[in-house]
């Protein structure tokens, strides 16, 4: 569990600062930002680099010198066994003189080992007996009797062999050589060549191996040639290299790594061994690395050197890439604000061969795309403004034609309703003919002027009828050119829409090609992270770019379904006109029927009046005739009523139709506005 709140909190707090360093980059933009982030990548990489070339520098230095002082082991080995094969020589020359094997017999003089210690030059010469006894000693010599390493030698001497081994005798450390004495087969003794390893010996060290030298007797410093003060005082034989040494017997040399004095050395320990490779002493071998620390520093400062040159050429180099992508998109930026502003007149050049120009080049393309649209929708607008106006127009006339047919409906039934009136005076007085003949002559008289009026009236009638019905053929055709350029408009909208639609594919296309760049980016880590910005700023500009389209397809859309409703209105204001121009028909026929029964009716109240003196015996079968006409008239009336309705009807239908015009005429200039805003010259 506290684990859990443990991990939580971290992941809150590495998600605050991750927030905070975004809020603060965000502020830069994008070419400061990569400027910044490579700089500091840079200087990373330089400062590592260095560190990284100056500890190989150090590793290898010390390596070297571990390599020098291994060798420097080698040299001490090759010359203290030299010295040992020198002095088991030396054994073995004093082991074959005869003066020698006289002392060992007892016969000879003492004084041959002084003077072969004076000619060879050695420490001290030493001869013992078969029971391992001293006989004869000059000088100085080191193996005591009865020790460890005396029982052993005296075993092997009995063979004839030289042995070399070392010895410490007091404080000094000494070199010795053993070798038998045989006459014969006769063993005879041992004989002993000493010498103390002396500073001479020290010095062809330091010399051969390029060191400082001390010797070490058990803990405790014998010699050196050492020259410092602070090394002459130090104790370098501590504990623990005697106990690595102790523990360890096939450990034939030690480095360690000192500071005395405030000066770093490397320490080579090489252990001096007895005959049971037991250490007895030490030669201590120092290297100094004071130049090394100089050499470390003067490379330092010609790393730090470079690198600051290396931060300052970088600098000016990374300036120039910024440059050379920050400045495309900077005229990019440009370019899409006046876009957004209405501005469709604008155009970017980059001058590259990179993604940026293809990136320019597909804005330019776009904006082509969508100015030829803006530019199309603009001419639609105006030809929909145009053919509103003339529907507009054409209603008005249909209507005021409408009006003037309905007004010539109503006198036509006003005359059939005096027809009706007239025809029933001519009854009553066909009533009375008989008492008032010169009355029914005057009546007749009337008649036919009533008739003619009538007559005058339907033929009044006929002709606004053929004025109404060819009103109506005419906005028939101004609502089939109507219902034509709508569909034509119908047919470039879509071709708008096809254009939105190739724009919108080239964005998705621009979105998925910033989206490949983010993946990439993504995967080249650090180094890609820039890319990674601008890929997003390409993706964000595309989304606008969408958003945009988006609002332009909405308006289309709005427009299709505009001109939907004027297509529906039209083909029912084309319906309407049909059947009002059919209705006009039947009522001029109706009108031409009512003129032919008026002339009929005139041509027989003629003849009426002409032969009334003569025909007053026929007032009957003329009532019967003016009931029928009556009849006809009552018919008239009827129609002409039924007409009048039609033309009323008629009317309502073509205001609706200049309502409809209105309304397009509306969404026209609405249209017309929405375009105005962009600028394509």
């Amino acid at each position: 569990m506290t684990n859990n709140r443990i991990f939580y909190l971290l992941k809150a707090i590495f998600g605050r600062l991750e927030s905070f360093f975004i809020k603060i980059l965000t502020r830069i933009n994008i070419g400061k930002r990569l400027m910044v982030f490579s700089l500091i990548l840079i200087i990373s990489i330089v400062a590592l680099s260095s560190w990284q070339s100056i500890n190989t520098f150090s590793n290898y230095v010390s390596s070297k010198q571990k390599e020098k002082l291994i060798e420097n082991y080698n040299v001490v080995h090759s010359m203290l066994e030299e010295t040992k094969s020198k002095y088991t020589g030396y054994s073995k020359t004093i082991a074959r003189l005869e003066e020698v094997k006289k002392l060992l017999r007892g016969s000879g003089n003492d004084d041959i080992l002084s003077e072969l210690k004076q000619e060879l030059q050695v420490g001290g010469i030493e001869l013992r007996d078969q029971d391992f006894k001293v006989v004869s000693a000059t000088g100085v010599t080191g193996l005591r009797d009865k020790s460890k390493t005396a029982n052993m030698l005296s075993m092997l001497v009995k063979q004839g062999i030289a042995i070399p081994f070392l010895t410490r005798n007091g404080s000094n450390i000494q070199l010795n050589a053993i070798c038998g004495v045989k006459d014969g087969n006769k063993y005879l003794g041992a004989v002993i060549v000493s010498q103390y390893i002396n500073i001479k010996l020290l010095n062809n060290l330091a010399k051969n191996t390029g060191t400082s030298v001390q010797l070490y007797s058990n803990k405790k410093l014998v010699l050196g040639n050492v020259s410092s003060e602070s090394l002459k005082n130090i104790n370098l034989i501590t504990e623990d290299v005697r106990k690595q040494f102790n523990n360890k017997a096939s450990l034939n040399y030690l480095i360690d790594k000192k500071t005395i004095g405030g000066e770093s050395y490397l320490i080579n320990y090489i252990p001096l061994k007895d005959y049971f490779s037991q250490p007895i002493g030490y030669f201590v071998l120092m290297a100094s690395q004071g130049h090394v620390n100089v050499t470390k520093h003067n490379l330092l400062i010609k790393t730090l050197m470079s690198a600051a040159l290396f931060t300052i050429i970088s600098f000016i180099i990374i300036s120039l890439i910024s440059r050379s992508i920050t400045v495309p998109l900077n005229k990019i930026t440009k370019a899409t604000k006046k876009v957004a502003a209405g501005d469709l007149t604008q155009t970017v050049t980059t001058g590259t061969g990179d993604q940026l120009a293809v990136l320019t080049d597909n804005f330019n393309k776009m904006i082509t795309n969508l100015r030829k649209m803006v530019e199309s929708l603009v001419e639609s607008s105006r030809d929909i403004l145009r053919m509103s106006t003339g529907l507009s127009k054409n209603s008005s006339k249909a209507s005021e034609a409408s009006q003037e047919v309905a007004a010539a409906s109503g006198e036509i039934a006003n005359g059939t309703e005096a027809q009706a009136r007239q025809i029933s005076k001519t009854t009553e007085l066909l009533s009375d003919i008989n008492k008032q003949a010169k009355n029914v002559s005057q009546g007749s008289t009337r008649i036919i002027d009533s008739i003619e009026g009538a007559y005058n009236k339907s033929h009044t009638s006929l002709e606004v009828m053929d004025r109404v019905s060819r009103n109506m053929q005419v906005v028939m055709e101004e609502v089939k050119k109507t219902n034509s350029r709508v569909a034509s408009l119908e047919g470039k909208v879509k071709k708008i829409n096809n254009i939105i639609e190739a724009i919108n594919y080239l964005n998705e296309e621009t979105t998925l090609l910033s989206l490949n760049a983010s993946i990439e980016a993504a995967r080249a880590g650090e180094a890609g992270r820039g890319f990674a910005v601008v890929a997003e700023e390409i993706k964000r500009l595309a989304d606008e770019s969408n958003k945009f389209l988006e609002e332009v397809n909405n308006i289309f859309g709005e427009i299709n379904e505009a001109m939907k409703s004027v297509v529906e209105s039209m083909d029912k204001s084309s319906q309407l006109i049909n059947n009002s121009e059919e209705d006009v028909t039947g009522a001029k026929h109706v009108l031409d029927e009512i003129q032919q029964v008026i002339t009929n009716a005139k041509h027989v109240s003629e003849e009426i009046h002409t032969y009334i003196e003569e025909q007053l015996e026929g007032t009957r079968n003329v009532a019967s005739a003016i009931d029928e006409i009556n009849g006809i008239a009552q018919n008239n009336a009827s129609q002409t009523r039924k007409a009048v309705e039609l033309n009323k009807e008629h009317s309502r239908f073509v205001k609706h139709i200049s309502e409809a015009a209105d309304d397009l005429s509306v969404m026209a200039n609405q249209l017309e506005m929405l375009v105005s805003k962009f600028i394509l010259k």
